[in-house]
């Protein structure tokens, strides 16, 4: 995420994806003859100073020593010959080994509407420049299709439960808003999507002179990484893919069977932890009691929030989406989840609050790339009688009133129809077809991308090999010090040799005690 915008809650981002397996019902391809057209603009990439400050307010956010910066211009929309030229943030983190390899590494973020610039990579030490890429419409880019309209109902939403129908009419009234002021700037949200992220990625290595590259791609972004390497695979020496998402998933139907599969491993691991099942022996019972209890009757507690009393309204889908899946994708909430969850049960709802309470900082996530995606390769392809059968399937105690909204975006239905962007073509859905040297890498305990969604990425790619880190949440990256270290001695050993690396350091990595106080 990459900051995984947690629509309903803790700051992380929003890992979401593409849509649905294959075409339309009964749909096929056909062609269709047209008038040739003029070739859209060229594309071009020119070094311009850094765009510093990231973000106001935060020096340690601030691009340091070893840094060149860029912009990549490209049409808005490639399809119009007349489309506007619109300018993404490229930085380039400067190698300081005595001996350089000439294949750089592109950095694609999550989301969608993530950014790399807000990471910090000072621990990576590659022996190869490190490339970050604002993926159109993100921070720093022009234009940033960011949505304070949606940053402010976030702030009011920690007050009002997922399940009233108040939030969802204000979300919609948001969306609105910023979709009815960004339109006014010529801004064809359409254009916002992973088919033109796919040629931008495709255009920044030519124009930046790139012989080969390699590629390390975090969530969504494993989804663009994926098409980039179906659709335009010229120049990419290596694929690293961490919390995997391949295209035909789609977060907006499965998202209940994915959090089903993160809940199930952590409270078997809870199970089998001393400490844990002795404090917590029925975490797993408590836990489906609690979803249940807050759906028919929700509660509100006020917290602390930097000093400021806040008033936190907890219900049946913030329990089940906006904390136990939030923290299977949050570094450091893991542990506590058992502990979180009977606190709550046994009446004290302090800490479940101050999770709901604390939401993404503002003109950080582009919401007008996270709604133009989500809403094209997602939402399009799928309904909420499908979205409520899957969880029922998947969590069969759960109540109907949690199950029928989107995991994760409980408003992605009405969001969208606010939004209006058409749907992707069948064929953006399509696996990756390749023999290109790819390492895929999951946590075990992740609610977002678990573990299957990899298997079913490498079913079609021949030279690749998947790990999975235990007791890791979303983006193992970003993780726990011990799967962030693993996971970089691996990719160090993997860029330099893609065939024979090592990966030993996976096998000692266990699942972290729970946390029982």
């Amino acid at each position: 995420m990459s900051l995984v915008g947690r629509v309903i809650g803790l700051l992380a981002v929003v890992v979401l994806a593409g849509c649905g397996q294959g075409g339309p019902a009964g749909g096929t391809s056909s062609a269709t003859s047209v008038a040739p057209r003029p070739a859209p603009p060229a594309a071009s990439y020119a070094k311009a100073p850094c765009p510093n400050p990231i973000y106001t307010g935060v020096p340690q956010l601030d691009l340091g020593p070893d840094v060149e910066c860029g912009y990549l211009t490209v049409p808005q929309n490639r399809a119009d010959p007349n489309s506007r030229k619109i300018k993404l943030a490229v930085v380039t983190r400067k190698t300081t080994s005595p001996d350089p390899k000439p294949d750089p590494v592109l950095y694609l973020a999550g989301g969608p509407g993530g950014t790399p610039m807000v990471h910090n990579f000072d621990n990576w030490q590659l022996d190869r420049d490190l490339i970050l890429l604002g993926q159109r419409g993100t921070m720093k880019d022009d234009p940033f299709l960011a949505c304070p309209e949606v940053d402010q109902f976030l702030v009011k939403a920690v007050g009002i439960g997922a399940e009233n129908s108040a939030y969802s009419q204000q979300s919609a009234a948001a969306v609105r808003a910023c979709r009815d002021r960004i339109a006014k700037d010529v801004i064809d949200v359409a254009a916002y999507n992973t088919t033109e992220s796919v040629a931008d990625v495709a255009d920044l290595r030519t124009t930046m002179g790139i012989d080969q590259w390699n590629i390390y791609a975090l969530s969504y972004g494993t989804d663009l990484a994926l098409q980039v390497l179906r659709d335009r695979p010229d120049g990419i020496r290596s694929v690293v893919l961490d919390s995997v998402l391949p295209p035909p998933a789609n977060l907006a139907e499965s998202g209940w069977d994915w959090a089903a599969q993160s809940y199930e491993a952590i409270f078997d691991a809870c199970a089998v932890d001393p400490g844990c099942s002795e404090a917590f022996p029925d975490a797993r019972a408590e836990f489906t009691r609690m979803v249940n209890e807050l759906s028919a009757s929700p509660i509100r507690v006020t917290v602390d929030v930097g000093g400021t009393p806040t008033d936190v309204v907890i219900d049946g889908y913030k329990l089940a989406s906006g904390v136990v899946v939030a923290a299977a994708q949050t570094p450091g909430q893991l542990a506590r989840i058992p502990a979180m969850i009977h606190k709550l049960a046994t009446g004290d709802p302090t800490d479940v609050g101050q999770a709901l309470a604390a939401v993404t900082p503002p003109n950080i996530l582009s919401y007008g790339v996270m709604y133009s995606v989500l809403c094209r390769e997602a939402v399009a392809r799928t309904s909420p009688d499908k979205v409520l059968a899957v969880g029922k399937q998947a969590l069969p105690d759960f109540p109907d009133a949690v199950l029928k909204l989107p995991a994760q975006v409980p408003t992605l239905f009405s969001d969208c129809e606010q939004w209006s962007v058409p749907a992707a073509p069948w064929w953006v859905f399509d696996l990756a077809h390749s023999d290109v040297p790819t390492l895929l890498v999951s946590g075990s305990f992740d609610s977002a991308t678990p573990p299957p969604l990899a298997e079913e990425a490498a079913q079609t790619l021949s030279n690749s090999r998947h790990y999975v880190f235990p007791g890791t949440g979303h983006e193992v990256a970003l993780n726990t010090r011990e799967a962030a270290g693993c996971l970089l001695s691996v990719m160090r050993s993997f860029f330099d040799n893609p065939v024979e690396y090592n990966a030993d350091c996976v096998a000692t990595l266990t699942v972290p005690p729970f946390q029982t106080a």
